[in-house]
């Protein structure tokens, strides 16, 4: 298997536009595919960098077009910067549904796919948002979190899917159904 994190904001440039699903994951599944590996896939917006080298993967529509706020920080302990968005952002919710709809569309039960992280909140899109600033810690709220389970789960019934972390809601999945 290899692993690939990709940037949201490398697929994904409008609500429903998705033109890096050929240009940035299709080429990445090919090449593994073509070494005789599954690929496993996981999208993120904030991906902690070292200060001067820091490039934000939120989609940059949502800032313009829906004035998504984003929050700058850094931390000492991690060496890195970066930017989070506004985790409670309808539209920023919405964007996640529908990328997650258009996966699924496009990849649920590919062959050349071994997983689907869920991916896309916190830091590396791992859920956890931390620095020294203990304010950071509760950024994502369980609402959020609660609803991109659910639209992975019901955008991919064939591929599985994975999550960095064990969350109650997801652990239950299977019971709600």
């Amino acid at each position: 298997m290899e692993f690939y994190y990709i940037g949201l904001s490398d697929v994904m440039t409008g609500m429903t536009n998705f033109p890096g699903f050929d240009t940035v994951v299709e080429p990445r599944i090919a090449a593994s595919a073509s070494r005789g590996k599954h690929s496993i896939l996981r999208f993120y917006m904030d991906y902690p960098q070292p200060a001067g080298s820091y490039v934000s993967h939120t989609p940059q529509f949502l800032i313009d077009d829906y004035n998504l706020t984003m929050t700058p920080w850094s931390s000492v302990d991690l060496n890195a910067v970066g930017s989070s968005p506004d985790y409670s952002d309808e539209n920023l919710k919405t964007a996640l549904n529908n990328f997650a709809a258009a996966l699924g569309d496009r990849y649920d039960g590919d062959s050349r796919i071994g997983f689907i992280q869920v991916g896309l909140l916190g830091f590396w899109g791992e859920w956890h948002t931390w620095t020294e600033d203990s304010a950071t810690h509760s950024w994502i709220p369980d609402a959020t979190k609660m609803e991109l389970i659910d639209a992975f789960d019901a955008a991919f019934q064939t591929t599985q899917v994975q999550m960095r972390y064990p969350h109650w809601y997801a652990v239950g999945v299977n019971q709600r159904q």
